[in-house]
């Protein structure tokens, strides 16, 4: 018995070591959780060295300006009258019109009213303009929706599939004060007819023209530019007819010919013409273009998470591999997500902060945009234009978050915050971006584009 006690004070002792030491042991729950944290460092991994790999194929630096040579330096293509956009702060490039970028005003205050010698500018409107002229080309209220600072705009996918919408940013706030804000949503409109100005005394040769073009007058041309009818013999003029038959042809083909010119009196015939400084030339200028009220539109509310004061912000972007909406802060560069993608129409949602840009965090955010596959992105200051190449599975605020973007070309505007991607059918190539600033007192704003190197 003795013996026995004896054994059992040596073995019980080493099998318990032997219990407690397989119980020290990972879990099954822990070691899981150990492979999936060990999975997620490794993606990040991943995701640093694409962006590595990408970031070193970018054309070099240009050793004098320390820009990157993605992009060619700027050309001025046209003028856009401050009388109708004086404070232009959003720009985005149109799907459904070619040719063509939307824009808004900032908030108006009573000076910038009476520098636009509009009576009728309103701040909730956005304004379509031709990408090639400058040439204001439409018009369009936002019918009812609040206006407090309108600061940049974005185009993108919605609820509907095959729709694209505009969306107008009223996130400005500069005394942040604002206990939410918001953003309107509507489908982007079509404009129809041709997109610029015309000069009354000039179009006299191309209504001519598509006059005979159209009609095949067979008993007489007219000479274009001209209200002078050359007179044509017909086949059968020297051959004796029916005097009241001829006179009742005439008065039909006469009374098809007012038809036919009033139909064309309906039509916009493209000229292009330089612009004038001459206030006289200026007086005989019809401006042809669009215009309308939106109604179908819908409102989303967004709240900062909870934190003393709110935030000014001027950069709205629409992210169209989450469908996400982006909101970038002036001051700080502060990265938010809407906290959902918005479904159908009017909601409310608090913002979710997903980073930090971390290339010049002292300078104030004006603009940014991402292109239309998403990877692709834009961000704009006062004094300079960054690009960041985005790969697949990386959010928006990683990729502003890191070091990885590119100073590309881009000259001081007075007040320039605008920017926006070139669209697909863009004349001056794909890829390229815009740039537009505020007049800052002048009475025309010159639009630019930075083509693809």
């Amino acid at each position: 018995m003795a013996r026995f006690y004896a054994l059992l004070f040596v073995v019980a002792p080493a099998m318990l070591l032997g219990a407690g030491a397989l119980r020290s042991g990972p879990t099954a729950t822990e070691r899981r959780r150990r492979l999936d944290d060990e999975a997620k460092e490794d993606r990040k991994e991943a995701r640093k060295e694409a962006r590595k790999e990408a970031r070193n194929s970018l054309p070099d630096l240009d050793a004098r300006s320390h820009q990157s040579r993605l992009f060619a330096k700027r050309t001025a293509v046209g003028f856009v009258d401050a009388k109708y956009v004086p404070e232009a702060s959003g720009l985005a490039a149109s799907s459904l019109n070619p040719g063509v970028l939307w824009t808004h005003n900032d908030k108006l205050g009573k000076k910038v009213q009476n520098q636009s010698k509009k009576k009728d500018l309103v701040s909730n409107e956005v304004i379509a303009i031709n990408a090639s002229t400058g040439d204001i080309v439409g018009e369009y209220e936002v019918e009812d929706a609040d206006s407090i600072d309108y600061e940049d705009m974005a185009i993108g996918i919605g609820p509907e599939r095959g729709v694209q919408y505009l969306y107008i940013g009223d996130i400005g706030d500069i005394d942040r004060n604002r206990k939410s804000i918001e953003v309107y949503r509507v489908p982007e409109p079509e404009i129809g007819g041709f997109y610029g100005k015309r000069k009354l005394e000039h179009i006299a040769t191309e209504e001519k023209i598509l006059k005979a073009m159209l009609s095949g007058l067979e008993g007489g041309r007219e000479k274009a530019g001209t209200t002078e009818t050359l007179e044509v013999p017909s086949e059968d003029s020297n051959v004796p007819s029916d005097k009241k038959k001829k006179e009742e042809e005439e008065k039909k083909k006469k009374k098809e010919e007012e038809e036919e010119e009033e139909e064309e009196k309906k039509m916009t015939l493209p000229t292009f013409t330089a612009r004038s400084s001459n206030e006289e030339e200026e007086k005989k200028t019809e401006r042809v273009k669009a215009g309308g009220t939106l109604r179908d539109w819908d409102k989303l509310t967004l709240t900062y998470p909870e934190r003393e004061g709110g935030h000014n912000a001027e950069t709205l972007m629409m992210d169209p591999m989450s469908g996400h909406l982006y909101i970038v802060s002036k001051d700080d560069g502060t990265v938010f997500r809407t906290g959902e993608v918005w479904g159908e129409g009017d909601a409310e949602m608090q913002l979710v902060e997903e980073g930090k840009k971390q290339i010049e965090k002292k300078r104030p955010t004006t603009g940014g945009d991402i292109s239309a596959d998403g990877s692709e992105i834009l961000i704009k200051s006062y004094t300079s234009v960054y690009y960041y190449k985005r790969e697949v599975g990386e959010s928006v605020g990683e990729v502003l978050s890191s070091d990885d973007g590119k100073k590309v070309p881009y000259e001081r505007e007075k007040k320039g915050e605008a920017i926006a991607f070139a669209s697909a059918s863009d004349r001056y190539g794909y890829g390229g971006f815009y740039t537009l600033s505020e007049s800052n007192g002048d009475d025309w704003v010159q639009l630019y584009n930075y083509a693809r190197s």
